[in-house]
């Protein structure tokens, strides 16, 4: 049998990596859905019933990594069960209300699919919309429990954005979510979902909402990569044709702008930064920032994005810019192609 050459090992465990030599299986992984460090424990109160002290955990939370936990708990196959038993046991509680109207929301979606409404079965439509509904009733009760959060309200604009869609009670919802916390992170996300092509809205929408919400956030907000998801939006929309009419000086300048006001970072300082950052939604914003600055043309902060993932990768917005088969089987290839570009690029 012959030697083994040397660079079929990777630097951190000598594991082989025959088929990404082969260009078989991308250097890049996937790891989507990677829960927080939080969840193992909240699930446990839940699961002893220890609900004040489930409360507690929660209250001690950024408003980013809560709604990560929620998300990820919700996402559980137990999650309603465990929600509902909680909502019983303490039905003045506004989190309990919250996280069992974002479990039946997820549960909703499950039923449903991600397709495009076009091409979902009618035989899901009718589960899916009373989900939302019993959904909507929970969630209305913690927005009364709790006139000081917005956690609940930013629930009710996702379940409204997948039952009836009406643009007006988006609009009073977000405003109402704003109201109470002006800058709340999830309320944003979702209401700038609504503004994308395809929930209804249209790119001109789309990035003056994405460009006025980052002119008035604060240095280090999360809220700045907004603007980065809406190129990913773009280039999803468009299709490659998009490459050429994002790829500029002015649109390099403006997500180049938003990154460093997300991480009050300057160019000299962007690295270590970018190493510094964690939990809540950073990992996705890293992920959005990195394809938004190459597409745009900004590729000293693109190779900076890209070596701070060390090729652990999210799905999406990869996904959205894949080339032929091969890229769309697995977004780990479009990963590699890009930093390939990258590593020859000028700039």
């Amino acid at each position: 049998m012959r030697a083994v050459p040397s660079y079929f090992f990777d630097a951190r465990g000598g594991r082989m990596r025959f088929l990404s030599v082969l260009g078989l299986k991308p250097k890049s992984i996937v790891v989507d859905g990677t829960p927080p460090a939080s969840l193992g424990r909240f699930l446990q109160k839940l699961t002893l019933a220890e609900f004040q002290e489930a409360e507690a955990l929660m209250k001690a939370l950024s408003e980013e990594n809560l709604e990560r936990l929620i998300a990820s708990f919700a996402d559980l196959e137990e999650a309603a069960d465990l929600a509902s038993a909680w909502q019983s046991a303490r039905p003045s509680s506004a989190l309990a209300h919250t996280v069992l109207g974002a479990c039946l929301i997820t549960a909703g979606w499950k039923r449903r699919g991600s397709s495009y409404a076009e091409d979902v079965d009618e035989a899901q439509w009718a589960p899916f919309l009373e989900y939302l509904e019993r959904a909507q009733s929970v969630l209305n009760a913690a927005v009364a429990l709790d006139p000081s959060s917005s956690a609940a309200l930013g629930w009710l604009i996702l379940a409204k954005m997948g039952g009836t869609g009406e643009r007006e009670e988006i609009e009073r919802l977000f405003a109402e979510a704003t109201g109470r916390v002006p800058m709340h992170w999830p309320s944003h996300w979702r209401y700038f979902m609504a503004t994308t092509e395809k929930w209804g809205g249209s790119h001109r929408e789309m990035f003056a909402f994405a460009n006025a919400v980052s002119a008035k956030a604060g240095k280090g907000s999360i809220l700045h990569s907004l603007l980065a998801a809406a190129y990913c939006e773009f280039a999803l929309a468009e299709g490659h044709a998009a490459l050429k009419q994002m790829r500029s000086l002015e649109n390099a300048e403006r997500v180049r702008v938003a990154l460093y006001k997300w991480l009050a970072a300057t160019p000299a300082t962007l690295d270590e930064k970018l190493e510094q950052v964690s939990g809540g939604f950073s990992a996705m914003a890293i992920n959005h920032f990195a394809a938004a600055c190459y597409l745009c043309g900004a590729f000293p902060e693109a190779r900076s994005l890209v070596n701070a993932l060390h090729d652990e990768i999210e799905t999406v917005p990869w996904c959205w810019i894949a080339k032929g088969v091969k890229e769309q089987a697995n977004p780990g290839f479009v990963f590699d192609r890009v930093k390939r570009e990258l590593a020859t690029a000028a700039g």
